[in-house]
């Protein structure tokens, strides 16, 4: 099923609340993999769609292999035009994701997302059938935002991004979303991604292992005790090692209900 993803890739998320962001972008410029930031840092704001029983909510959960989420994306400001807005399908096949992406007509957000107003894009954009019957079966169920800096690595293989100041709210069926987003959490959330042909030594799989020699980029837990995991990602050329205190695997997906609801 790889091969039938958009964009396939790995995706490896991590995150840490006993480093800072400053702290952690110093770990990332000195990493031998000399990395760059090739954006300038911005606001990313999310608004989740779901079928009314919460169907993609619920295969993350349930970790469904193969499963999907929807979402409409944009960035900047909370409140203005949303000029650059796209609807996406993040889909997920085993440890591969894809995304597949469609522009939509630029969206008025003023502090709050208008229902009617949503819909009337999703009216205009050019959207295949199934995807637009899709849609038109999905209601509103989550709002988050971050802030996110983008980094890429001196041979282009691998993408990294920082991102924090992660805040959340719920997305009541209502005629407009505005209910106000639960304070930033101390969470700081590192993503590596990197496609396919980058990931064949590990194979795709976490290596509790030692790392074999390479460049390293590694994130030291100020626990005392580390609770949940302790291992390594491996890429052809670069090295991650994960040491866990105050790092897990994450999702903004499900992690974000369990804070809402």
């Amino acid at each position: 099923m790889n091969s039938t993803l958009p964009n396939p890739r790995y995706e490896r998320k991590f995150t840490t609340q006993t480093l800072h962001v400053p702290e952690v972008l110093a770990l990332v410029g000195r990493h031998p993999a000399l990395f760059r930031e090739i954006y300038p840092p911005r606001m990313v704001h999310n608004l989740y769609l779901d079928s009314p029983d919460l169907r993609d909510y619920q295969d993350h959960v349930s970790g469904v292999a193969h499963r999907m989420k929807t979402r409409i994306r944009w960035y900047g400001s909370w409140s203005g035009a949303a000029l650059a807005a796209t609807v996406e399908w993040k889909l997920k096949s085993g440890l591969v994701s894809g995304k597949a992406t469609q522009p939509l007509p630029p969206l008025s957000m003023n502090g709050s997302v208008s229902l009617p107003g949503l819909k009337a894009a999703l009216a205009a954009a050019t959207l295949p059938p199934r995807r637009r019957f899709a849609l038109d079966q999905q209601q509103p169920s989550l709002l988050n935002r971050y802030h996110r800096h983008y980094f890429l690595s001196a041979d282009r293989r691998f993408r990294l991004t920082v991102d924090s100041g992660l805040q959340f709210a719920a997305a009541p069926p209502a005629a407009t979303l505005g209910a106000p987003f639960h304070p930033p959490t101390s969470l700081v959330v590192i993503e590596l991604k990197y496609d396919l042909d980058a990931a064949d030594p590990c194979r795709g799989h976490y290596q509790p292992s030692p790392p074999p020699p390479g460049a390293v980029l590694e994130i030291p837990a100020r626990d005392r005790q580390p609770q949940s995991l302790s291992g390594a990602v491996g890429l052809r050329g670069v090295r991650v090692r994960v040491r866990l205190g105050g790092l897990a695997r994450f999702s903004y997906f499900p992690g974000a209900f369990s804070g809402v609801w």
